[in-house]
């Protein structure tokens, strides 16, 4: 079948954790035109108010996340938002119906249930930057459309009202325009991480329209400086490769522990506690510790382990201190093997409640990308992430006070969550110096 591709959506998602000074060239863009914004809290919420089913959707949506971890690990160092790309694949949703939106919303844990998937990802929106005001996490959506298309009234309601996401119209006179725009407003929203974000190669030939969103969250750990530099020189990683050297930190104090297995957990807060890394080192150094590691680990064992953490012991903790950037090209294997295959099929995907004047059978979703940093360094954690959904359409149819070693010199799994809510914002795993 000839296709040719008139409809590019792009979503993108981050969030930010840092402590140290950052250099942020905000000054150097010009003013954003965009006037609706995402809820600014005035007052500190001691934490996210969830419903029971709320509660079973934060379940399905971890179990989500670690199901994406072990589908993207492929033996390098990776990072990955989970949460970016549930908004990412909600707010599409919104412009599908059957199926399709079936599917997705499935997916990501809400059976066929759309208003109760967009009334969690609205309360996060409002909730997760009032929960540690000291955090400073920031939240900003645009859409950007070709003046040629029109978005249906549906989805701009819900774009407007459940995802704060303004409607732009624009007529770019090529796709490099187009790039620079978006790539200054991801710049822009991320504090300069992800830049730039996407590349001419990644915008259809007819684009259409372009959906972003944006979070960025700076913290110090809960404890300032958490860690100080591990001074000895000479001190080696084993990475699946041998070993190599890398930057050390350390610190020794009470912290939440637990074993999930023979496996050693770790957490370790950020600003008021609320929002924590969780580390998870496997017993057995090498390839195959963490081949286990990851055939035990699952959303339920995450949850179980979290419930019998205990804060008895002094763990002296040492781990590098380290830098990691991904670039995903396409997502859509890892999707389809978590059950969303309708969105990526010409002949069924169904998008009709998305653009006007195209029907079932017209377009469908032709790549996800995704993009991550993290940072971890003595003073905290800077990580970021953007998303795009790209679109197209076709011409046819222990004992007390005991001090516990957690020296992570070899390959590890970390997670940083709001712990309130129990919702995973990035995921990862650290095997060395690439």
């Amino acid at each position: 079948m000839k296709t040719r591709s008139i409809v590019s959506i792009i979503i993108g998602m981050s969030l930010c954790l840092y402590s140290c000074n950052h250099d942020f060239r905000d000054a150097e863009l010009e003013e954003s035109p965009i006037s609706i914004t995402s809820p600014t809290p005035t007052e500190e919420i001691s934490k996210i108010a969830l419903s029971e089913s709320q509660i079973q959707y934060v379940a399905a949506s971890n179990e989500f996340a670690i199901k994406c971890l072990k589908s993207i690990y492929d033996g390098r160092n990776v990072v990955f938002s989970p949460l970016s790309l549930q908004y990412a694949l909600a707010l599409t949703s919104n412009g599908a119906s059957g199926e399709t939106a079936d599917e997705i919303t499935k997916t990501l844990g809400f059976e066929k249930d759309k208003e109760a998937m967009n009334t969690y990802y609205n309360l996060l929106l409002n909730q997760l930057p009032a929960v540690d005001k000291s955090t400073g996490l920031k939240l900003a959506n645009v859409v950007i459309i070709d003046g040629k298309f029109k978005a249906t009234n549906s989805f701009c309601k819900i774009s407007e009202t459940i995802f704060y996401s303004p409607i732009e119209y624009s007529s770019p006179s090529n796709h490099r325009d187009l790039v620079n725009r978006i790539n200054e407003w991801a710049f822009r929203n991320t504090n300069g991480t992800i830049n730039p974000f996407i590349e001419e190669k990644h915008i259809s030939n007819m684009f259409s329209m372009a959906i972003l969103n944006a979070m960025y969250f700076n913290a110090k750990w809960e404890h300032s400086p958490m860690f100080l530099p591990y001074q000895k020189s000479s001190v080696f990683f084993h990475d699946l490769g041998g070993s190599s050297e890398v930057k050390y930190m350390f610190s020794s104090r009470h912290l939440p522990y637990c074993k999930i297995e023979d496996n050693g957990m770790l957490e370790i807060p950020y600003g008021n506690g609320n929002f924590v890394m969780y580390l998870i080192l496997p017993d057995t150094k090498g390839s195959t510790g963490i081949t286990k590691l990851l055939s035990l680990l699952d959303g339920k064992s995450f949850s179980s382990a979290i419930a019998s953490m205990s804060s008895d012991d002094i763990i002296y903790v040492r781990m590098p201190i380290f830098e990691t950037t991904c670039l995903f090209e396409s997502l859509q294997n890892n999707l389809e093997s978590l059950g969303i295959s309708r969105a990526f099929n010409h002949m069924c995907a169904e998008f009709d409640n998305l653009i006007e004047d195209y029907g079932t059978g017209d377009i469908a979703i032709d790549k996800v990308l995704q993009k991550t940093r993290i940072k971890v360094n003595e003073w905290g954690t800077e990580a970021s992430s953007a998303t795009m959904v790209d679109i197209e359409a076709t011409d046819g149819p222990e004992q007390e006070n005991n001090i516990i070693d957690f020296i992570a010199d070899h390959p590890f799994v970390y997670i940083i969550a709001e712990k309130t809510s129990g919702v995973i914002l990035f995921e990862g795993i650290f095997n060395g110096l690439e």
